[in-house]
């Protein structure tokens, strides 16, 4: 029980030595340029995002 868990534990400790670096895609590129998040609404999920008054 106890290799199990300093097996999971070494495994866990050594899981940034293989993570690789994220770039910036053409969507963030374009959030970016045009300052703002456009975000949209769904009527047919509610709890997702709600259409009022004002759209």
């Amino acid at each position: 029980m106890k290799a199990k868990l300093l097996l999971a534990a070494g495994l866990l400790a050594a899981l940034p030595a293989f993570a690789q670096p994220v770039q910036q895609g053409p969507t963030v590129a374009a959030i970016r340029a045009r300052d703002a998040l456009i975000c949209g609404a769904h009527p047919g999920a509610p709890g997702f995002g709600v259409i009022d008054s004002q759209g």
